[in-house]
């Protein structure tokens, strides 16, 4: 058969003519646009030219798939194609050139090989670009669909951007809607993004908006192209900013979340750009926000070790109970504790959502691992080695990586336990990792002997204990003790120690709004709320938790740090690591010390030695020093400064120092440092005048030191000051006698003290929490908190009402909460 070149002049006019002719009588429908069936005047031509058309229709159009050249072809037959090329040119019809360039289309939908033919033709994906600004839609749908098949072929990309496609695409996305034509300019884009260079033309915040409206369409390909695309971009880490900002992650969450918004193309274009955005820390949050889930790929094989169901009795969430109408019958699988009454006793005759999904997600991920189907990896992962990691819904990523805890295998519960670790970060996720299970598993891998695998779980455990709930779940599997055997052990290293006491100040650490509800004397009042009849559900249950926490407060869980011998490691920690570990340490001991039989023991320890040692460490003669081991910045050696200064007041409230007189000097100097804080200052004068107190002087070799003016300040200065606090004064002036009357107190003179207390000004203060300015409340709590050092004043507080007002401060977060907070604590119960 002849080429088109070959073709007389006379037989290619007429084809050109005849398709001009008959393509405006019969190729139209009733309302003028062309039909989706082949043009009656390209069958004609084609006859004529002794050629024929064996296409599909386009709506059955896919993307191109390469194939050989057997004799069954969908395409133009060989010689022809030159032909509808030369119709593209723009001295043509713009009829004929719609025409021409739909038979491309059918024709380059054939393969490689056809497509091959069609680029022969030098100039050809000009005119193609060119029709894409078409005002007729199947043209402009046409040329989008030629330029998607071509661009398909990696060899044609370079050529396909260099004709100016992605330019005109751009400015069609983001300038004309045309919903026939944008799902196969966006598969250009898809295509070409995929090389390194079209893709920095594609990050700006116009087109980015498109693509993302793009992801809450309603048409499958469209999705599928829009996630396609911006999986392209995120293989550049420099682009994940900008894909944040137009706010990407909700909506590729919701197509892996939501079983019925996506297909199975644009789900894993959405995992696959989920995945590379949460290399980055602060994307990988957003990313969990959305309630999704990073799991290891561990493979295959590692799931040799789970356990069937039939094997082990199967258990419920720990916050989900059995209510047992029944005498419990015995079951040799367990079964009857799932089967025996199924009254849930939770609240309302129902679980909640999150036990649900819990429960589904478990029984869901066992039956995988029983039939062997997950932790399959790719050939490429297992050559390389590196980690691999999938996203899940959070209900069955986290029952997954609470089975990986269970399996014989370290290396992967490791993995398990960072994963468990990383999504750990609001309340939600951190209940939803303890009713499925996790806690035991944690608490048993600290005795792994693993020492990563015991600092990983230490990590996560001190995230996980952040929830009220939570924490207690951890106590009641005996945690503590878990964790101070690894503190004890010889073999234990320093930073594992050091995090060891971070998870026991978290553990052990009493909710500090839940003491100062136990303080204002509000539990009768949250008895009331439980068993009233006009309490809402809501209240009740909220009454309800309260109460369960004093109720855990009361059971001292930290009191088995100080059976399981872990003092002395602690005061080690407070004397040699670092400023942040040791103030962890020392607070840690001020908790502990809180039980006056826990104070003895402390002090039995050496804690007079290390507190010496300490603040010698941070302060020579009021200079702040450095040490050869430690570098101290001036910041945390001042937070340091005021956890071993309230270390000093708990422990004196019970014990008596044999030889304060060392800690009195040092803490005397720190009062004379012009540059150490205010606020500093409070805490270390108020522990100062608690240590002169109950230690009735510091000994003949250092008597108490008397200021020059101290008669002046005694019997003149806080008496007028005092007087100054009534509400007679205007508000600055009462401002302005609180704040001197606090510097005076800062001097750490117990005499001043008194002279404050014995001028009345108790009831002042009390009143200036109440009404005072921001600055004057600060010092009114400050003055405060230096006159209940002695135990004289507790009364006179009490009688003021000083109790609520100090809650409410707590409760409001004020700046001064925490030192109205031990306030509290110092008052009596």
């Amino acid at each position: 058969m002849a080429i088109v070149g070959k073709l007389s002049p006379s037989i290619s006019y007429f084809a050109k003519r005849k398709i001009l002719g008959v393509s405006t009588q019969s190729g139209n429908n009733s309302d003028g646009e062309l039909d989706d069936s082949t043009p009656p005047a390209i069958d004609e031509v084609l006859n004529y030219l002794g050629a024929s058309y064996e296409g599909d229709s386009l709506n059955k159009f896919e993307r191109v798939e390469e194939r050989g050249t057997s004799e069954d072809t969908i395409g133009l037959q060989e010689g022809y194609v030159g032909v509808f090329v030369r119709l593209l040119g723009l001295d043509n019809p713009e009829v004929e050139r719609e025409e021409a360039v739909r038979a491309l289309w059918r024709h380059s939908a054939g393969g490689k090989y056809y497509i091959d033919q069609i680029m022969e033709f030098p100039g050809c994906l000009n005119l193609i670009v060119s029709l894409l600004r078409s005002h007729r839609t199947a043209a402009a749908e046409a040329a989008a669909g030629v330029l998607r098949n071509i661009s398909s072929i990696e060899t044609y990309r370079s050529a396909v951007t260099e004709a100016g496609a992605l330019e005109e695409i751009l400015g069609l996305l983001t300038r004309r809607d045309i919903p026939e034509v944008r799902e196969h300019a966006t598969c250009v884009l898809w295509n070409l993004s995929v090389e390194e260079g079209p893709r920095a033309k594609l990050v700006n915040p116009e087109i980015l908006q498109v693509l993302s409206s793009m992801l809450g369409s309603e048409k499958d390909g469209e999705r599928e192209a829009a996630a396609g695309v911006l999986a392209n971009l995120t293989q550049s880490s420099c682009y994940s900013d900008e894909l944040v900002k137009v706010g990407i992650i909700p909506k590729l969450a919701k197509i892996l979340l939501d079983d019925g918004h996506g297909t199975k193309v644009s789900r894993q274009e959405a995992k696959n750009a989920l995945i590379r955005l949460g290399q980055e820390r602060h994307i990988e949050h957003l990313i969990i926000e959305e309630g999704l889930v990073f799991v290891p790929v561990i493979g295959a094989s590692a799931y040799r070790s789970f356990k069937p169901l039939l094997q082990e009795a199967p258990t419920l969430p720990e916050s989900v109970d059995v209510l047992q109408t029944a005498p419990k019958v015995p079951s040799t699988f367990g079964a009857g504790n799932l089967l025996l009454g199924l009254n849930w006793e939770s609240r309302g005759n129902d679980i909640d959502d999150a036990s649900r999904l819990i429960i589904e997600g478990r029984v869901r991920q066992q039956f995988l691992a029983r039939v062997g189907v997950i932790g399959k990896k790719s050939s490429k992962t297992e050559e390389s080695g590196d980690e691999q990691v999938t996203l899940m819904s959070w209900w069955d990523g986290i029952t997954r990586l609470v089975l990986i805890l269970g399996l014989d295998n370290l290396n992967v519960a490791k993995q398990a336990v960072q994963a468990l670790g990383s999504i750990a970060i609001n309340e939600d996720n951190r209940q939803a990792i303890q009713k499925s299970g996790a806690i035991p598993h944690l608490v048993r891998l600290l005795g792994c002997g693993d020492e990563d695998i015991a600092l990983a779980v230490t990590s996560t455990l001190n995230k996980l204990a952040i929830s009220r709930q939570v924490r207690r779940s951890i106590n009641s599997h005996n945690a503590q003790l878990a964790l101070v055997a690894i503190l004890n052990s010889v073999e234990t290293s320093d930073d594992v120690r050091e995090e060891m006491v971070c998870a026991l100040s978290r553990l052990s650490k009493a909710e500090e709004e839940m003491e100062a509800v136990i303080q204002d004397g509000t539990i009768s009042g949250l008895i009331d709320i439980v068993s009233s009849e006009r309490a809402s559900i809501e209240e009740k249950e909220e009454a309800e938790e309260i109460l369960e926490e004093v109720a855990s407060l009361k059971s001292e869980p930290r009191d088995g740090i100080v059976t399981g011998g872990g003092l002395p490691h602690l005061l080690k920690i407070m004397e040699r690591a670092s400023v942040p570990y040791a103030e962890q340490a020392a607070c840690l001991l001020d908790e502990l010390a809180t039980n006056s039989s826990n104070a003895n023991a402390i002090l039995a320890a050496g804690v007079e030695s290390s507190l010496s040692k300490s603040l010698k460490l941070l302060f020579d003669e009021v200079t702040v020093v450095t040490s050869d081991e430690i570098v101290l910045d001036r910041e945390d050696g001042y937070r340091f400064v005021a956890a071993l200064s309230r270390l000093v007041q708990t422990i004196a409230r019970s014990a008596k120092f044999e030889n304060p007189s060392e800690l009195a000097k040092i803490l005397r100097n720190i009062l004379q440092d012009e540059s150490a804080p205010l606020n500093i200052k409070d805490w270390v004068s108020a522990s100062l005048i608690k240590l002169e107190q109950v230690c009735k002087g510091f000994g003949e070799d250092n008597p108490v030191e008397a200021f020059v003016d101290f008669e002046v300040h005694v019997r003149d200065t806080i008496p007028w000051l005092v007087r100054e606090l009534g509400p007679d004064f205007s508000p600055i002036v009462r401002e302005r006698a609180v704040t001197h009357l606090r510097l005076l107190l800062c001097q750490g003179s117990n005499a001043y003290a008194t002279a404050v207390a014995s001028a009345g000004a108790v009831d002042k203060l009390a009143d200036l929490l109440k009404s005072g300015s921001d600055i004057a409340r600060a010092a009114s709590v400050s003055v405060l908190y230096t006159l209940s050092m002695n135990e004289e004043n507790h009364p006179a507080m009490l009688a003021a009402g000083l109790a609520p007002c100090l809650v409410e401060l707590v409760r409001r977060k004020v700046p001064e909460w925490r030192l109205a907070f031990y306030l509290l604590r110092a008052l009596p119960k």
